[in-house]
């Protein structure tokens, strides 16, 4: 099932081309989908651990100038690891996350080549749960 998720997303994303240049009282959309899993198995001790992640970041901005945009990213984010085995308490980690990231950007522009550098900051707040067997514990996570 993943993996055909990710065929869709691959052909979806490789079949758009867009051509932009930046212009004064204009718009610029972007961002990022991302989706991870992981599954190992370890003979010698009995253990299997599993781990997936998705997020989510789409990002607005608006040209002040030709050369300059300010503009703001939101982003989502879930992530599950466990850990389960025959000899020991299984273990499962969760975290959420909800961020939100304020960006300028300035253009350097020759004809039809241009590069751009980007400041941004981010500020995110989440919440992580673990347990072991029977103990569980709550917390709440923040980032600048």
């Amino acid at each position: 099932m993943i993996k055909k998720a990710l065929i869709i997303c691959v052909i979806a994303v490789s079949g758009i081309v867009l051509y932009g240049q930046p212009v004064a009282k204009s718009l610029f959309l972007g961002g990022n989908v991302s989706m991870y899993y992981q599954n190992e198995k370890y003979d010698e001790n009995d253990e299997t651990r599993k781990s997936s992640q998705i997020s989510l970041s789409p990002k607005i901005g608006y040209f002040i100038t030709e050369h300059t945009a300010i503009g703001l990213k939101v982003g989502v984010s879930s992530q599950v690891q466990k850990r389960e085995s025959n000899y020991d308490e299984d273990e499962k980690v969760t975290e959420a996350y909800f961020n939100i990231t304020p960006l300028m950007r300035y253009y350097f522009t020759k004809g039809a080549i241009g590069l751009f550098s980007e400041a941004s900051c981010n500020i995110g707040f989440g919440r992580i749960k673990q347990s072991s067997g029977s103990n569980s514990e709550k917390g709440n996570i923040t980032q600048v």
